[in-house]
């Protein structure tokens, strides 16, 4: 259902990358979702980017992803500012949950570009103007080529970040160089670093904030070593980035977001039992 809410001006910052949380029957634990973002907001999280790669937006119907959306506008309250993901294979479904962000309230959309058909930067341009153009809100370019397939390089990003209404970068590559030489071209966009392990390396590369996963386990630590690279303290920030790394690790193997959602298993946490949609598929078939 479409309300009208306050939404918070987009701004820099730690950004949680939210997890979707499910229940037994398969369908969105809406108090799951709303306890972990209101145990982030007292932690001091600085906003909220739903429905992207950490919430598994391609297994999720379009119902689906304006249902995780306007729960979690409700839950934040306007308090920070939450970028809904809005990237889809069709610009037809892209442009219906950016107008549906638009309505609901959301600060920012965000996007993929469009996969799996090999799509020219022509294409890719028009993907972008016409999110903008219909949504009227700030638009920040998903950069993920790890996942999307296309590897663009700076020189792209630039003109991709020219578009009337595109505000940024969410840039999860590793690739920081090509970072580095987008915020020296576009000192006036915002930058947000999308990969948890370089986020310090990010910052000293030109990243205004970041857009993390593991945002949901350790937020303090993501906060801290901002402040610290802000005071110059840029050994202190290293030991930090090195003690999330120590966990990124432990992470690692598996499918991402099922292994996320259960290190939610906090005490209080009704996360504790969130499944992806993948893994139920799984569990009915050969279980």
């Amino acid at each position: 259902m479409v309300r009208n809410r306050k939404a918070a001006s987009l701004a820099k910052g730690i950004f949680a990358a939210l997890p979707t949380a499910f229940d037994q029957a398969g369908n969105v634990d809406e108090k799951a979702l709303c306890f972990l973002v209101r145990n982030l907001l007292q932690k001091g999280v600085e906003g909220f980017y739903v429905g992207g790669s950490t919430g598994e937006c391609f297994l999720l119907s379009e119902a689906e992803r304006k249902e995780v959306l306007e729960i979690v506008l409700d839950a934040a309250e306007g308090k920070v500012p939450v970028i809904a993901h809005v990237g889809a294979m069709s610009t037809i479904v892209a442009v219906s949950l950016a107008q549906h962000a638009a309505a609901c309230g959301a600060s920012a959309v965000s996007a993929t570009p469009p996969f799996y058909f090999s799509y020219n930067l022509d294409k890719i341009y028009s993907y972008y103007a016409d999110i903008a153009e219909a949504s009227g809100l700030p638009v920040l370019v998903y950069n993920i080529p790890a996942f999307s397939g296309r590897n663009f390089g700076h020189n792209e990003i630039d003109r991709l970040l020219d578009i009337p209404g595109v505000a940024g970068l969410k840039h999860t590559s590793m690739n920081l160089y090509e970072l580095e030489r987008i915020r020296v071209k576009n000192p006036d966009k915002i930058l947000f670093s999308g990969y948890d392990e370089v986020f310090l390396p990010a910052l000293v590369s030109g990243a205004d904030g970041m857009i993390g996963s593991t945002v949901n386990l350790m937020p303090e630590l993501f906060l801290d070593i901002k402040k610290l690279f802000i005071l110059g303290d840029i050994a202190a920030a290293q030991k930090l980035q090195a003690k999330v790394n120590s966990v990124i690790e432990a992470l690692a193997g598996g499918l991402f977001p099922r292994r996320l959602n259960m290190r939610l298993a906090l005490p209080g946490c009704p996360a504790a039992n969130a499944e992806s949609h993948f893994f139920q598929f799984l569990a009915k078939r050969w279980n």
